[in-house]
Protein backbone atom coordinates (compact mmCIF):
# COMPACT_ATOMS: atom_id res chain seq x y z
CA UNK A 1 0.00 0.00 0.00
CA UNK A 2 1.22 3.53 -0.76
CA UNK A 3 0.50 6.91 0.77
CA UNK A 4 -0.67 9.58 -1.69
CA UNK A 5 1.04 12.97 -1.36
CA UNK A 6 -0.69 14.77 -4.19
CA UNK A 7 0.93 12.99 -7.10
CA UNK A 8 3.93 11.63 -5.21
CA UNK A 9 3.57 8.34 -3.45
CA UNK A 10 5.59 6.78 -0.69
CA UNK A 11 5.91 3.13 0.17
CA UNK A 12 4.24 2.23 3.44
CA UNK A 13 7.49 1.08 5.06
CA UNK A 14 9.49 3.69 6.92
CA UNK A 15 11.40 6.07 4.70
CA UNK A 16 13.57 8.93 5.88
CA UNK A 17 12.19 12.33 4.95
CA UNK A 18 15.43 13.30 3.23
CA UNK A 19 15.24 10.28 0.91
CA UNK A 20 11.93 11.17 -0.74
CA UNK A 21 12.49 12.98 -4.03
CA UNK A 22 9.89 15.43 -5.35
CA UNK A 23 9.68 17.21 -8.70
CA UNK A 24 12.69 19.27 -9.71
CA UNK A 25 15.20 17.27 -7.71
CA UNK A 26 13.96 18.68 -4.41
CA UNK A 27 13.72 16.33 -1.45
CA UNK A 28 10.77 16.37 0.92
CA UNK A 29 13.04 17.79 3.61
CA UNK A 30 13.93 20.69 1.28
CA UNK A 31 10.28 21.25 0.44
CA UNK A 32 9.27 21.39 4.11
CA UNK A 33 12.17 23.73 4.92
CA UNK A 34 11.15 25.94 2.03
CA UNK A 35 7.55 26.04 3.26
CA UNK A 36 8.64 27.01 6.77
CA UNK A 37 10.93 29.74 5.47
CA UNK A 38 8.32 31.17 3.10
CA UNK A 39 5.65 31.25 5.81
CA UNK A 40 8.08 32.92 8.23
CA UNK A 41 8.75 35.56 5.58
CA UNK A 42 5.02 36.20 5.20
CA UNK A 43 4.57 36.47 8.98
CA UNK A 44 7.39 39.02 9.15
CA UNK A 45 5.80 41.12 6.41
CA UNK A 46 2.42 41.07 8.13
CA UNK A 47 4.01 41.95 11.47
CA UNK A 48 5.56 45.06 9.91
CA UNK A 49 2.13 46.18 8.77
CA UNK A 50 0.46 45.31 12.09
CA UNK A 51 3.12 47.13 14.11
CA UNK A 52 2.91 50.18 11.85
CA UNK A 53 -0.87 50.39 12.22
CA UNK A 54 -0.49 50.12 16.00
CA UNK A 55 2.04 52.97 16.05
CA UNK A 56 -0.26 55.15 13.95
CA UNK A 57 -3.14 54.35 16.32
CA UNK A 58 -1.00 55.36 19.31
CA UNK A 59 -0.14 58.63 17.60
CA UNK A 60 -3.88 59.39 17.12
CA UNK A 61 -4.49 58.51 20.77
CA UNK A 62 -1.70 60.87 21.89
CA UNK A 63 -3.03 63.65 19.68
CA UNK A 64 -6.59 63.25 20.89
CA UNK A 65 -6.34 62.41 24.59
CA UNK A 66 -3.03 63.68 26.01
CA UNK A 67 -3.26 67.05 27.70
CA UNK A 68 -0.09 68.88 26.86
CA UNK A 69 0.96 71.93 24.91
CA UNK A 70 0.30 71.80 21.19
CA UNK A 71 4.01 71.56 20.35
CA UNK A 72 4.60 68.70 22.80
CA UNK A 73 1.46 66.96 21.58
CA UNK A 74 2.56 67.29 17.94
CA UNK A 75 6.05 66.00 18.70
CA UNK A 76 4.72 63.01 20.63
CA UNK A 77 2.29 62.20 17.82
CA UNK A 78 5.03 62.44 15.21
CA UNK A 79 7.28 60.30 17.38
CA UNK A 80 4.82 57.43 16.85
CA UNK A 81 3.37 58.30 13.43
CA UNK A 82 6.63 58.44 11.45
CA UNK A 83 7.93 54.96 12.42
CA UNK A 84 4.39 53.63 12.01
CA UNK A 85 4.14 54.95 8.47
CA UNK A 86 7.60 53.59 7.70
CA UNK A 87 6.65 50.11 8.91
CA UNK A 88 3.39 50.09 6.94
CA UNK A 89 5.10 51.31 3.76
CA UNK A 90 7.90 48.76 4.13
CA UNK A 91 5.41 45.92 4.63
CA UNK A 92 3.25 47.01 1.70
CA UNK A 93 6.33 47.43 -0.51
CA UNK A 94 7.34 43.86 0.25
CA UNK A 95 3.88 42.62 -0.70
CA UNK A 96 3.47 44.63 -3.91
CA UNK A 97 7.05 44.43 -5.18
CA UNK A 98 6.56 40.76 -6.07
CA UNK A 99 9.21 39.59 -3.60
CA UNK A 100 6.67 37.18 -2.18
CA UNK A 101 6.47 35.18 -5.41
CA UNK A 102 6.61 31.56 -4.30
CA UNK A 103 8.05 30.12 -7.53
CA UNK A 104 10.89 32.63 -7.57
CA UNK A 105 11.56 31.87 -3.91
CA UNK A 106 11.89 28.13 -4.71
CA UNK A 107 14.20 28.81 -7.66
CA UNK A 108 16.47 31.00 -5.53
CA UNK A 109 16.57 28.29 -2.86
CA UNK A 110 17.61 25.62 -5.35
CA UNK A 111 20.18 27.95 -6.96
CA UNK A 112 21.83 28.58 -3.59
CA UNK A 113 21.77 24.86 -2.84
CA UNK A 114 23.48 24.10 -6.17
CA UNK A 115 26.00 26.93 -5.76
CA UNK A 116 27.10 25.74 -2.35
CA UNK A 117 26.76 22.07 -3.35
CA UNK A 118 24.55 21.33 -0.36
CA UNK A 119 23.42 17.72 -0.39
CA UNK A 120 20.58 16.09 1.46
CA UNK A 121 21.22 13.04 3.64
CA UNK A 122 19.82 10.83 0.89
CA UNK A 123 22.27 12.26 -1.65
CA UNK A 124 25.18 11.60 0.71
CA UNK A 125 24.01 8.01 1.07
CA UNK A 126 23.76 7.56 -2.69
CA UNK A 127 27.22 8.99 -3.38
CA UNK A 128 28.77 6.67 -0.78
CA UNK A 129 27.17 3.59 -2.38
CA UNK A 130 28.40 4.35 -5.90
Amino acid sequence: MTVDLGGDSLPEERVSIGEVELDGGMSLRDKLALDRTYLAKERTTLSYIRTGITFIGVSFFVWRFIDAGSIVKALLSLLFAVPGLYAVVRGMKSIFSGRNDRKEFEQNYMAVKRKWKIKSKAEYGRSAKT
